[in-house]
């Protein structure tokens, strides 16, 4: 199975000598062949190749093949995150917010979380949210936080869809409607999530059967079809 990954990754990289370096240094840590996959981003990486910037990043923030190093890990996903590659802005935004290889600055992890977000990143989207809603590296604004879960949300992100929930049934920052809160619960709940599951489940028995069902189809119609 491995081995027919990497020769997928190969068909879509091999374009240039540096893509090709990238998709099999790919192939060799899908195969736990660290060394190798360090070997094939390294040249790539320095002559300015993002994907292997991003690569050696993650090599250096899990220490596979190589000493484990937040601050090597934060170089590199800052070099290729420069240049728009948005996991690497999300990792570098999150290195900020917990201040891991890098200074605590939440001003800083939320312009990184900004980048990746507004390229679609839901993880960065809800994390953005989050950050809106406490004011923290932002000025408080909870309604950009709201505008910011339901694009998460909206991906299919659970945190987000907790928030969503909560945030519709406190009826704080939106209208009160628990038939949305009910719904975002749910789809919550439906990927694992013990306390969404709990507030579904103690906020069905106080809404009338009738906007149960309906949360319930709108829940359904939201989930992605196979």
């Amino acid at each position: 199975m491995k081995r027919l990954l990497c020769a997928s990754v190969l068909i879509v990289v091999v374009v240039t000598p540096f893509h090709a370096d990238v998709g099999s240094g790919h192939c060799a840590y899908m195969q736990g062949d660290y060394e190798t996959a360090l070997s094939e981003w390294q040249e790539s990486a320095a002559l300015g190749e993002r994907d292997a910037q991003y690569y050696l990043g993650i090599l250096y923030a899990n220490g596979e093949g190589v000493l484990q190093s937040s601050t090597e890990a934060a170089d590199w996903f800052r070099r290729a995150a420069e240049q728009g590659h948005v996991l690497a802005q999300y990792r570098l935004g999150l290195m900020y917010y917990t201040g891991q290889g890098v200074p605590l600055e939440y001003a800083e992890a939320a312009s990184w979380l900004q980048l990746a977000a507004e390229q679609g990143h839901a993880r960065a989207q809800f994390r953005l949210g989050t950050m809106y809603a406490a004011g923290r590296g932002v000025p408080r604004d909870r309604m950009k936080a709201v505008t910011w879960w339901h694009l998460s949300a909206d991906q299919g992100n659970a945190s987000a869809q907790l928030a969503l929930g909560k945030t519709y049934e406190q009826g704080q920052v939106v209208p009160r409607n628990d038939v949305n809160a009910l719904m975002w619960y749910r789809l919550a709940a439906d990927q694992g999530s013990p306390a969404a599951a709990k507030r579904s489940e103690a906020l069905s028995r106080k809404m009338p059967p009738g906007q149960v069902a309906r949360a319930a189809d709108m829940a359904r119609e939201r989930k992605p079809r196979d």
